[in-house]
């Protein structure tokens, strides 16, 4: 979110040192995979009911560019 209160809703599959990969719906018109640079990250939330699981970070390797427009 870059303070105009909008942004996208994904959820984190990985990440690599620079970029998380994220799993968005309505990126381009359908649900994928995408890079996104974690400076533009901004918020995550974990669910309460979830509270008893083990979280853990994910590696990935990124064959790919990061997404610089999620419309």
């Amino acid at each position: 979110m870059r303070g105009n209160g909008k942004g996208h809703v994904g959820f984190y599959v990985g990440e690599d040192d620079e970029a998380y990969q994220i799993l968005g719906g309505n990126q381009s018109d359908k649900v994928c995979l995408m890079w996104l640079g974690k400076d533009r990250f901004r918020n995550a939330r974990w669910p309460k009911t979830a509270s008893s699981l083990i979280s853990r970070v994910v590696q990935k390797d990124r064959g790919e560019g990061l997404s610089v427009n999620e419309a």
